[in-house]
């Protein structure tokens, strides 16, 4: 999504001056820093983890900062901003938070303890489900009726006073959770289904030589199309096929199309890729 306004840096705070920036670049340029923090392999470092944890705070409180300067054009964008940019920095500081605590534990506790953290992680999440229910599908079935309640900050009526005003809207924080939570449940029916499937026979698998961001992309292509049982097939089942057709783990695909989602180049590099190889394909036949 590309943003008419336009905000003036002051050079003195940035270490590589840029003239003009939408919030959208800024917030692909805070998602990079995070992205270099974080090892392209499955987190179990607790050090590792607290170091990209310390980033991700870092990167809120610069985007903080940068809101704080910022004005925007319109109620569209500011509802864009605390609906689907902000939801993501918060759903990465939920997700690596409880990251960091379960591998903690991982590292002295027996399997069967791992199990208990496991469950007990998973219930907290159906507690908050339940708990915002109503919110929570109004967001996921994509409405915009009561956005500039929830997303804009006119509308918020902020409980907790540790909240920045300037930085907080009524359910952007919540809706960030919700979105970490669903990382981590990810996390953890991942490690659960690969423990389960260790006894099993191993389906051969092909060999996918493009990236996960790649195969990630091309997975929720298949989703939003609706391809499979006329849309009544989840991403989640998606990606399961996917994983087991390359034999890849990729547990972290939601935080992988958080990437996408703010990616520069636009979410459909490898649709676009190809799209112009099967018509070059086409064409070259006699």
């Amino acid at each position: 999504m590309i943003f008419s306004s336009l905000f003036r840096i002051n050079y003195e705070t940035q270490p590589k001056p840029v003239k003009f920036m939408t919030i959208h670049q800024y917030a692909e340029q805070l998602q990079k820093r995070i992205t270099a923090e974080r090892p392209t392999v499955e987190l179990t470092n607790p050090a590792i983890i607290s170091r990209v944890l310390n980033e991700i705070n870092d990167v809120l409180s610069d985007l903080k900062d940068f809101i704080r300067r910022y004005t925007f054009s319109s109620v569209e964008e500011e509802i864009s901003f605390f609906k689907e940019i902000k939801p993501v920095f918060i759903s990465q500081l939920v997700y690596h938070k409880v990251l960091f605590k379960i591998q903690s534990r991982r590292s002295y506790a027996s399997s069967a303890d791992v199990n208990v953290i496991y469950k007990m992680y998973l219930k907290k999440f159906d507690r908050y489900l339940r708990k915002h229910e109503h919110f929570l599908q109004y967001c996921m079935a994509g409405s915009t009726r009561h956005d500039r309640l929830y997303f804009t900050r006119k509308g918020a009526v902020l409980q907790n006073l540790n909240y920045d005003e300037n930085f907080t809207t009524q359910f952007d924080h919540k809706f960030g959770k919700f979105l970490g939570y669903q990382l981590v449940r990810d996390y953890i029916k991942s490690v659960q289904r690969r423990d389960d499937s260790s006894s099993l026979p191993t389906i051969p698998a092909l060999a996918w030589t493009e990236s996960k961001v790649s195969l990630i992309e091309l997975a929720y292509a298949l989703y939003a199309s609706r391809a499979f049982d006329g849309g009544k097939v989840s991403i989640k089942q998606i990606i399961g096929v996917m994983e087991q057709l390359t034999g890849l783990d990729l547990s972290n695909y939601r935080r992988i199309f958080a990437d996408i989602r703010l990616r520069k180049t636009g979410p459909t590099s490898f649709l676009d890729l190809l799209s112009r190889q099967y018509r070059q394909y086409v064409d070259s036949l006699p």
